[in-house]
């Protein structure tokens, strides 16, 4: 069931007129609307030492329109629809100030805004998806998500210059009420030869009540034949319970199939507003596998084991994702 939120109406009535403008301008001679995206369904059975076992289907759509403005110059919007078998596993906010606990389906344009590309540097402005630490170990809201009240506001740019490589953040939150967290961070990376790079991060998260966190991190990563291993810790300026890790390897059985194995150990202050790509207060092992089907199909395979680090609370979960890419 797919639910008219009049709050939603409200607060958004100009998005349905913006993908409007952007229909009009792809009519146009100057340069035609790209249309990318990707359609996917997952199964995902979460279980829980002391909690009930739970699992559901989700289906998603992602469309991402964008039209040039100039020869560096474009406009980007993207759709979002989502719905979920199971509320609890859903890829949209579900807190009781945004969609709801209950809500199973979602339809949004929930990003928007302009980019800036040359051969070696690409700008985002607007509403997107942000990510800090080279492994996300610090701070992650990915694309993956859906809808309002998940993303941020701002600015992001990746730069490159011979061996060096630069990439910036600097957003506010789009958060329910008035929750406006900003998040600030430049990361340094450098490729000494083929296959390795090695990188330094600095970071500052502000809650809007005015307290800050600060954090360093830094990361490397090796490619050796079939074999790719990466790593990266971080430390916050927290007076306890203020590290984290996470390391990876994978590797590729063949031109399809690639195997990845990763730990990680996320301590309660050690990420950034308690958003790491990880799970905050926690430690554990992924195993992935990937499936290439064809150059747009694959299959995703995810097994998780981990332990919340306050509590002892085992979880185990596992995920299976069958995307199409156009």
């Amino acid at each position: 069931m797919i639910y008219f939120d009049k709050y939603l109406y409200k607060k958004t009535a100009w998005l349905p007129i913006l993908a409007a403008s952007f229909l009009l301008l792809a009519s146009a001679e100057a340069s035609p609307l790209r249309v990318t995206g990707d359609v996917s369904t997952t199964y995902e059975k979460d279980s829980y030492s002391d909690q009930p076992t739970i699992s559901g289907i989700t289906h998603t759509l992602r469309l991402m329109f964008e039209k040039d403005l100039s020869s560096n110059w474009s406009a980007y919007t993207r759709l979002g629809w989502e719905y979920t078998s199971q509320p609890a596993l859903a890829d949209f906010n579900t807190a009781n100030d945004a969609y709801g606990p209950d809500r199973q389906a979602v339809t949004a344009l929930d990003q928007f805004g302009l980019l800036y590309k040359t051969p070696n540097l690409t700008c985002k402005i607007g509403r997107q998806e942000a990510s800090i630490g080279k492994t996300e170990l610090l701070y992650s809201r990915p694309a993956t998500y859906i809808g309002r009240t998940y993303f941020v506001d701002g600015v992001t740019a990746a730069a490159s210059a011979g061996k060096w490589e630069f990439d910036f953040v600097a957003a506010r939150e789009d958060n329910p009420g008035r929750q406006t967290n900003k998040l600030y961070a430049l990361r340094t990376g450098y490729h000494p030869a083929t296959g390795v790079n090695y990188g330094c991060t600095l970071a500052q998260y502000q809650y809007s009540s005015g307290e800050r966190t600060r954090h360093w991190a830094i990361d490397a990563a090796w490619q050796l034949g079939k074999s790719t291993f990466s790593a990266e810790h971080t430390q916050a300026n927290a007076a306890s319970d203020n590290k984290a890790l996470a390391a990876s390897w994978a590797y590729d059985l063949d031109d399809k199939n690639t195997l990845c194995l990763t730990t990680f150990h996320v301590e309660q202050n050690g990420d950034m507003g308690k958003q790491t790509g990880f799970d905050n207060d926690c430690r554990g092992v992924y195993y992935a596998l990937t499936r290439k089907i064809t150059n747009r199909d694959s299959l995703d395979i995810l097994y998780a084991n981990q332990t919340y680090l306050s509590t002892g609370q085992k979880k185990r979960k596992l995920v299976a994702t069958l995307s199409h890419t156009f």
